[in-house]
């Protein structure tokens, strides 16, 4: 098992992980302002700090693999959580050199405060919603009418600071259910808490991306959400306004927009601007 440092922070929990940033800028934050000296070493006299939307998870570890296995001499650092607490992280000026995120309107914050490069910003996929209940515990043909019931006792769904819950909660506001549910909604860190809080029988319910709900074992869909009703679901990849000018990190960057990307996106669920690719055979069916 690999316990290096590197290995241990891209499992800590999201406040153990600001904490961690916030020391690294002191250690090496003024290093990465050392642009000229950085170029000239290609960045690989550390790792590239990527920090991920948890509800990519999948798709980072994988591009992650693929990048280290044919570019010798890069090494990636995911880092996954939340992409409201990505961007405190950035605040804070910890030493990020990519934001991958659930939430463009977060980014363009970012960018208007000059903390992402605004030029380097890039769609890389679209997401979409669906509702998900602790299996039995509404009928077979509930579907949305879940929400109404009177059965229903819990419902996960993040706060609205995390993109998860700005696109839920606007989505309940919209249909007038958000008055209802007061006092019955389980506030979670982020879409990867949500979906494991239903699977695990805390809630009753859960609203969740549909990429993430493909992930359900011992919970089940029981409807998918009209993104019509709900502002669009941009995931995005930018650079870090003090990210050092060095190719490893372009090369890390175009990852995200690359074929194998496209074909990853599609595999997990993701729609629109990659829906012309079809997924892999195996994910098919």
């Amino acid at each position: 098992m690999d316990t290096s440092p590197r290995r241990r922070l891209r499992s800590l929990p999201s406040p153990t992980v600001d904490l961690v940033l916030i020391l690294l800028v002191t250690a090496v934050g003024g290093g990465c302002r050392d642009v000229t000296a950085r170029e000239a070493a290609g960045c690989k006299d550390r790792p590239i700090r990527m920090a991920v939307a948890a509800s990519l998870r999948g798709i980072a570890l994988a591009l992650t693999q693929e990048v280290e296995a044919t570019r010798p001499g890069i090494d990636i650092e995911p880092i996954f959580g939340a992409s409201s607490a990505h961007a405190r992280q950035l605040e804070l000026g910890a030493p990020l050199d990519l934001l991958v995120s659930a939430d463009v309107e977060i980014v363009e914050r970012l960018a208007a405060r000059q903390l992402v490069a605004a030029e380097s910003i890039r769609d890389i996929a679209q997401g979409e919603l669906a509702l998900v209940e602790r299996r039995g515990a509404f009928a077979a043909d509930a579907g949305l009418a879940a929400l109404d019931s009177s059965a229903l006792s819990r419902i996960a769904i993040p706060p609205a600071a995390v993109p998860l819950g700005r696109y839920a909660r606007h989505w309940l506001q919209a249909r007038d259910l958000m008055d209802g549910l007061e006092g019955r909604i389980v506030a979670t860190e982020h879409a990867i808490a949500t979906l494991s809080a239903v699977e695990a029988g805390h809630v009753d319910l859960a609203i969740v991306y549909r990429s993430d709900a493909r992930l359900v074992e011992s919970a089940r869909v029981i409807a998918r959400i009209d993104s019509a009703e709900h502002p669009s679901i941009r995931y995005v990849v930018a650079r870090a306004a003090r990210a050092p000018r060095c190719p490893t990190i372009d090369v890390v960057m175009e990852a995200w927009t690359s074929d194998s990307a496209r074909r990853h996106f599609a595999d997990a669920g993701f729609v629109a601007p990659f829906e012309s690719v079809r997924p892999s055979p195996a994910s098919e069916g």
